[in-house]
């Protein structure tokens, strides 16, 4: 068997963002992404992680239309938030006290990501230890 990239995507994206810099030792970010994101193959290999999950196209003589989705690695609304705090403490750091004590920053990074397309799938599993008539179901 023989394999070629013959893949592609399309992205498009509206990006928005909020800075405060340096307010009372506060520096913060805030921002927000939607996006979508189109191709027609997320995985060179199956996997059962995520849309797209079968490696071969449906039908082997048009591997195109059949296969233009929604791309497994889509997530169309994105929020990112970030902080730094100066820490208001001995800030001028004269002495050995001011050195230990002065300087110090709290920080944070938080991104929160949904609407990943997920596909659902059972598995039939035929050990000998597990019933054949058994399945699992896999979610992402």
């Amino acid at each position: 068997m023989e394999r070629g990239n013959f893949a592609w995507s399309k992205y498009n994206g509206l990006q928005s963002e909020l800075r405060i810099g340096g307010w009372h030792g506060l520096s913060s970010t805030l921002a927000y992404t939607y996006s979508r994101t189109f191709d027609n193959a997320s995985e060179v290999y199956s996997t059962i992680s995520g849309g797209n999950t079968v490696s071969f196209a449906q039908n082997p003589f048009n591997t195109d239309r059949g296969e233009r989705a929604v791309s497994g690695i889509d997530y169309p609304h994105v929020v990112g938030v970030t902080f730094v705090y100066e820490i208001p403490l001995q800030k001028e750091q004269h002495g050995f006290v001011g050195h230990a004590l002065g300087g110090w920053q709290m920080s944070s990074t938080y991104r929160y990501t949904v609407g990943q397309p997920y596909t659902t799938i059972q598995i039939p599993l035929s050990s000998s230890t597990i019933p054949a008539a058994s399945a699992t179901t896999l979610r992402r």
